[in-house]
């Protein structure tokens, strides 16, 4: 068997949930061709998935070869920083990647760099993204995405936890560090409880349901097993027609709000009022547990490294509840299962 069909093979091991045999023939895909790119890639969010950071960090850097950060690489003369040099009165330039949720997750990372002695911390990502994070503690100056200053220094986002030597057991998990605007807080709990439908509900839960392909979940499976007797708060902003018409002929009480959030800024706030939020894994997952939110997850078999395998807890946010599918679960199971918990759900706001 060739390096291809060993990488083939990892891929379909791993669409069903079979990380060990993913791993097994990522390996072999590597021996056989150690400078694939994408072999080592998957081979590192094999690892990351099994709890392996250090070594998994090491693999999943090799994505500078193949994804848009390779152009960064090329078009700066500063060298990369890695952990291992001095940041004592240097400059550095951390530049956002990949999706919401991993700016998210991640962005954690950044004020740390002011306690490695740099003077100035820029972080570079889009402008959606800076009012929400020039509220972080510690936050230096944020730059819009591409905009690369002479500094000393600089680092994609995610290579920032290998940097930092980033194990299971010191992951920075600092009190929540993303924080709501208090304006659209407030904008938002008024036109809330506007509406005299949700004066008697007993709790707010935020819902998304649609992330990509691979982590969507119907909305008429979610809608057809949630508790009657809570409002629940759309936190979808892209919401099809065909979902607005199931929304608008349920029976329950939920809030359609896509029209209205404009921004990052508006979920947060809208997040950050809710009593829990249910979600596949999305920014908007992300957003709430960084916010620390109470935010149950739902998972598919083919799961994202970040949450590892079969925990229900996450050493990232302090605030997540993870809901897997078990042997042989399809969606109503696992829906179910979370909807029973949300019917016992002790709010403790």
């Amino acid at each position: 068997m060739d390096a291809q069909a060993h990488f083939a093979q990892g891929a379909a091991a791993l669409l069903v949930g079979n990380a060990l045999q993913a791993r097994a023939h990522y390996e072999q895909a590597i021996a056989i061709a150690p400078q694939s790119a994408t072999a080592h890639f998957n081979y590192g969010c094999i690892l990351l998935l099994l709890g392996e950071y250090e070594q998994g960090w090491l693999e999943y850097q090799w994505r500078s070869k193949f994804s848009p950060i390779d152009e960064i690489y090329q078009s700066t003369d500063c060298p990369v920083w890695t952990g291992a040099e001095s940041l004592q009165d240097k400059t550095i330039v951390v530049w956002g990647e990949q999706g919401a949720g991993d700016k998210f997750q991640f962005v954690r990372y950044v004020p740390l760099l002011k306690q490695k002695g740099a003077s100035r911390v820029i972080y570079s990502c889009q402008e959606e993204f800076h009012a929400l994070f020039g509220r972080i503690n510690g936050m230096s100056d944020l730059v819009g995405l591409g905009s690369m200053p002479a500094p000393d220094f600089h680092c994609p986002l995610l290579g920032l936890p290998p940097a930092f030597g980033t194990t299971l057991n010191n992951i920075p998990s600092p009190a929540p560090y993303l924080v709501a605007d208090p304006e659209k807080m407030m904008h938002w709990r008024v036109r809330l409880l506007n509406n005299d439908s949700a004066e008697n509900a007993l709790l707010s839960v935020g819902l998304a349901w649609r992330g990509n392909a691979q982590k969507t979940l119907d909305l008429t499976t979610l809608l057809a097993f949630l508790p009657k007797k809570y409002r629940y708060v759309c936190l979808q902003k892209d919401v099809t027609a065909v979902e607005r018409e199931q929304i608008n002929t349920s029976d329950l009480c939920i809030e359609l709000l896509s029209s209205e959030i404009q921004n990052w800024d508006d979920t947060a706030a809208l997040c950050k009022l809710m009593d829990v939020v249910v979600s596949v894994d999305t920014g908007v997952a992300h957003l709430s547990a960084a916010q620390g939110v109470p935010t149950w997850i739902l998972l598919t078999p083919f799961t994202d490294w970040r949450w590892l395998l079969e925990r229900t807890d996450s050493p990232w946010y302090a605030s997540v509840r993870l809901w897997r599918h078990e042997q042989g679960d399809q969606w109503p199971e696992v829906v179910q299962r979370l909807s029973a918990a949300l019917d016992q759900f002790d709010v403790k706001k």
